[in-house]
């Protein structure tokens, strides 16, 4: 009993946790304004070649959500989170 409770719990609030988030160029906001988070602006700035997302290029996109420069993790190109 203990082990299915646990795993239950590991299945509702762990594996959301450790999972990548997706973001799809298909679906790229047209404005700032309505980006959620650092890691999605940097996506858009660097998988879709949207580079309207740092008008200033400094490597800070979205400057209303993301105050610092992306990851090297984030500006690689990952296919295999677009669609």
């Amino acid at each position: 009993m203990r082990t299915i409770v646990f795993t239950m719990f590991l299945m509702a609030f762990a594996a959301p946790a450790f999972s990548q988030p997706r973001f799809s160029c298909d679906d790229e906001p047209r404005y700032c304004k309505q980006v959620k988070s650092c890691p999605e602006a940097c996506f858009y700035l660097h998988q879709c070649d949207s580079y309207k997302k740092d008008r200033d290029h400094d490597n800070k996109p979205c400057e209303n959500v993301c105050k610092r420069t992306c990851t090297k993790a984030e500006m690689r190109k990952n296919t295999s989170i677009q669609n």
